[in-house]
């Protein structure tokens, strides 16, 4: 009989404490909507978020389990702002945008609503609204060199953007009778090259999302882009390169050069010379080789007006099959100098640049390059090319291309 009290004992005690622990568990579901003294309290929002914008934001965030909600209130600035909505009952998330805030960080209070009037307890989210200040301060990413060549292909070596403050990608356009043209770069593209258009100005402007949540992307101020350099050689030379035009041949190996100044001391193959065909190699160039006449103060040029700006001469020579090369330690000059023809040797001092090319030997599997900077204030005509004293035996010069370029 005590065996049986004892079982009767247990039993009540072990559905006393199931009971408890059941309604604990019911109030704890409840526990938004009921408290002491009766009043009745709406479901609170769930999962609110804050998305940061350009003097705007959006705040997001799940209704919650109370099917009754009708009504949001969002409150801000210490409740002295506030904004209220309507609710579907169907509707599960709930978005809300507010515009024309100023920048800076806020503390918002979101209070939820049923048809009776009964409100939640209010629920507080933070949030960044960004503005002029903010923007102004992002950073434009670095452009280390740019290059146009003369088909109009831009190409661009980038630094390192701001990745960390936000920075996603870059913008690359052009405005030409009001509309813009242009594309987006991504900020792990390290060289960009694009095909665009030599007669327009170029400007950047970095894209930044500056939070992952955020509604707006913003930008720097649109910047000119500085062309390092920008080849703009056909604007003001022809017959630049190898294989070089020929006006006259002999039919084996020399001529003269099409669209070239050449003066008869380079002349000293049979009255030909400045085009040299040696294996080949269509270069220009001047010898003087075994018998052949000293050449005094050769000179090879083209004469034209250039605009003002910042400039660089680039001869290259040196070659496969030795077809291009220089040899010998005589006077051999790249000039650039003002007027219609080229100083002789001991006037080179006069020249707006020269740099000498003597001693520069070259094998048949290397090339050479040699250039000069100058720059010009005014339109002035200049003449470019290149400047030979052969009075010893066995000395030559084989080019295969003269670049102009226009620098920042």
């Amino acid at each position: 009989m005590n065996e049986l009290k004892k079982i009767i004992q247990y039993t009540a005690g072990v559905l006393a404490i199931v009971c408890f622990t059941t309604c604990k568990d019911m109030e704890s579901v409840y526990k938004d909507f009921i408290v002491p003294g009766g009043k009745i309290y709406t479901g609170k929002p769930v999962n609110p978020v804050a998305h940061p914008g350009y003097n705007r934001i959006k705040l997001s965030w799940l209704k919650g389990a109370s099917p009754s909600v009708t009504k949001a209130k969002v409150s801000w600035n210490n409740y002295t702002d506030s904004i209220m909505m309507d609710i579907a009952r169907e509707q599960n998330s709930v978005e809300i945008l507010i515009d024309n805030l100023p920048e800076n960080l806020y503390s918002f209070f979101i209070t939820l609503y049923d048809d009776e009037g009964n409100a939640s307890i209010a629920t507080e989210v933070l949030g960044t609204v960004y503005g002029e200040k903010f923007r102004s301060n992002l950073l434009p990413r670095p452009v280390l060199f740019s290059e146009m060549v003369e088909d109009g292909t831009l190409s661009i070596t980038w630094g390192a953007a701001d990745v960390i403050g936000g920075a996603i990608a870059v913008e690359l356009f052009y405005v030409r009778n009001g509309q813009t043209f242009g594309e987006r770069i991504d900020v792990e593209e390290a060289v960009t090259k694009w095909s665009g258009d030599t007669s327009v100005d170029y400007f950047i402007r970095t894209l930044y999302l500056p939070d992952t949540l955020a509604i707006d992307t913003l930008y720097t101020d649109p910047e000119p882009l500085k062309i390092t350099r920008k080849v703009v050689t056909s604007r003001y030379m022809k017959n630049t390169g190898r294989p070089f035009a020929w006006s006259s041949w002999d039919g084996s190996r020399y001529g003269i050069l099409r669209d070239w100044i050449t003066n008869d001391a380079v002349k000293n193959k049979g009255g030909y010379g400045g085009y040299d065909d040696l294996n080949g190699g269509g270069c220009m160039g001047a010898e003087q080789w075994t018998t052949d006449p000293a050449i005094n103060n050769g000179k090879i040029y083209q004469t034209f007006t250039i605009d003002p700006g910042r400039y660089q001469l680039v001869f290259d020579f040196g070659g496969p099959d030795n077809a291009i090369g220089n040899t010998g330690n005589d006077a051999r000059y790249l000039v650039v100098a003002r007027g219609n023809t080229l100083p002789d040797v001991d006037n080179i001092s006069s020249a707006i640049a020269s740099a000498s090319l003597a001693g520069m030997a070259v094998s048949t599997t290397e090339t050479g390059s040699k250039s000069v900077e100058f720059e010009i204030t005014q339109p002035t005509e200049i003449s470019a090319g290149l400047l030979v004293h052969f009075v010893s035996t066995r000395q030559n010069l084989r080019g295969s291309r003269f670049q102009l370029l226009q620098l920042d």
